[in-house]
């Protein structure tokens, strides 16, 4: 050992431990006293309630529409540079997909409101007076999410049903409205993308929420992406669909544009989705996939 160091004593050592230890101990004892913004938090939760609420709802359905256009883009730039397939994306990928294709103006503009000083309160108006038409689902309460999206569906039937049903030749020996099961190309015809007019082509754009920009093939794509879904949730279907709570359960069904109710229980929600899944594969039929996306409209109404 060399000369030049010290072994501390049995004293010192000692002294060091104790206050080691007593360190240790004050570390573990004392309490991080409350920041100024959890005081505020604290106070803001106790004295306005309703504020409070509006506040949360705003602040966490802006970190979820940021969280969805950040995957959302991801996955865009997977299948372009990584070259990645559709059916390679599992089923939280592919539902964002969806979604956010559909919305994706609104969700860009609430991506932006979202990150400047002060949009609070036009978040906050918009929230409380007309939250169905100007924010997103992200936005959207418990007690209003299947009222929004039953209406929303509603909407969108009685505008584009008749004339995207005017396209549709159907077996004399049927009649409207179909159940799943009865939905079969032998008895129904339905025209190609590539077939349909310009004006068929912009119902059913719109009514699926698709973007008008190079339509057949984004058409096309939701077609598939609603097919691989679909597979994904048939792997294990009654488990899957049995532990939805309603928002998702409405949420699958209004991705699909099968038509529901506001009144419509959860168990008849999740029996017309099982329904939906357990034919559905039938109905994308590679070279013809808008014969997928004209099924919610055979169905309408229908009691499967």
């Amino acid at each position: 050992m060399s000369q030049c160091q010290k072994i501390p004593s049995s004293s010192n050592l000692v002294l060091l431990s104790t206050s080691a230890h007593h360190n240790m101990s004050l570390k573990g004892n004392v309490k991080k006293p409350d920041g100024a913004l959890n005081k505020y938090k604290n106070f803001f939760e106790i004295n306005f309630p309703t504020l409070y609420a509006i506040q949360r709802q705003i602040f966490d359905g802006c970190k979820c529409c940021i969280s969805d256009l950040k995957m959302y883009y991801a996955l865009r730039k997977s299948q372009k540079i990584d070259k990645k397939n559709i059916e390679d994306f599992n089923r939280k990928e592919l539902e964002c997909l969806i979604k956010t294709s559909s919305n994706l103006s609104k969700i860009l503009i609430v991506s932006v409101i979202a990150v400047l000083p002060f949009t609070i309160y036009p978040l906050a108006l918009a929230i409380i007076f007309l939250p169905r038409l100007t924010v997103t689902h992200h936005f959207w309460s418990k007690k209003n999410y299947k009222n929004f999206l039953s209406t929303n569906l509603a909407l969108k039937l009685n505008f584009h049903y008749h004339p995207l049903l005017s396209a549709i030749e159907i077996n004399q020996s049927f009649s409207l409205p179909l159940n799943f099961r009865d939905i079969k190309k032998d008895f129904i015809s339905i025209p190609k993308l590539e077939e349909i007019d310009i004006i068929q082509m912009c119902h059913l754009l719109r009514f699926h929420q698709v973007s008008l920009f190079n339509g057949a093939k984004n058409l096309k794509e939701r077609s598939f992406l609603i097919y691989c879904l679909d597979k994904k949730l048939r792997e294990k279907l009654d488990f899957n669909i049995d532990n939805m709570s309603e928002e998702e359960v409405v949420m699958q069904l209004y991705m699909r544009k099968i038509y529901f109710k506001n009144t419509d229980d959860i168990k008849v929600l999740k029996k017309k989705l099982k329904d939906w899944l357990k034919y559905s594969e039938k109905f994308y039929i590679k070279g013809n996939e808008s014969f997928l996306l004209y099924v919610p409209i055979l169905e309408k109404g229908s009691n499967c």
